[in-house]
């Protein structure tokens, strides 16, 4: 498991956050309710947070992948 180099928590996945705007569908299923993303506009990357202390980590997708499978890779932000 990965360890955030901020906090020193060991976390096994990232926050990913990106600014635009996206639009949805919703749909009564039965009891329940589907989603469907129709369109998003904006930032197609965005940033990359430990879940626990909250702090970017990755601007790139890339290295954040590479992170969460254990590489060594440096956090830069």
């Amino acid at each position: 498991m990965s360890k955030c180099p901020m906090c020193q928590k060991e976390i096994d996945r990232l926050l990913h956050i990106q600014w635009g705007r996206n639009t949805r569908l919703y749909i009564r299923v039965g009891e329940g309710i589907a989603i469907e993303d129709l369109d998003f506009t904006g930032n197609s990357v965005g940033i990359f947070k430990c879940p626990a202390c909250k702090r970017v980590l990755f601007e790139n997708e890339e290295e954040a992948e590479a992170f969460l499978k254990g590489e060594k890779i440096e956090v830069q932000v």
